[in-house]
């Protein structure tokens, strides 16, 4: 497993929230699988295409002592992928 965690450096943070998506508003179809190459190693990661059903969160106003964890990737057999996650212009957010 791989957990993230994230917290701004100043706040109240109101311009380029994180903001998470619900993975169980991730159908299979939506994820496309790709790799990131470096130099001395490498690792598969999913590109997100949009759909309509997702369920998109993030923390307003937020402030540096309030840190958002999770869960980045697992690779255990469960299913579960990780949490699609992206910085936003939140004056897009409804």
């Amino acid at each position: 497993m791989n957990g993230s965690v994230w917290k701004p450096l100043r706040g109240p943070l109101r311009d380029w929230p994180l903001a998470l998506c619900d993975p169980r508003s991730v159908a299979s179809t939506d994820l496309q699988a790709r790799d990131t190459v470096k130099r001395d190693s490498f690792i598969e990661t999913y590109q997100l295409h949009y759909n309509s059903g997702h369920k998109w969160y993030y923390l307003s106003d937020q402030m540096p002592n309030e840190a958002l964890v999770f869960l980045q990737a697992d690779s255990r057999s469960t299913g579960m992928l990780g949490k699609p996650h992206t910085d936003t212009d939140n004056t897009y957010l409804l």
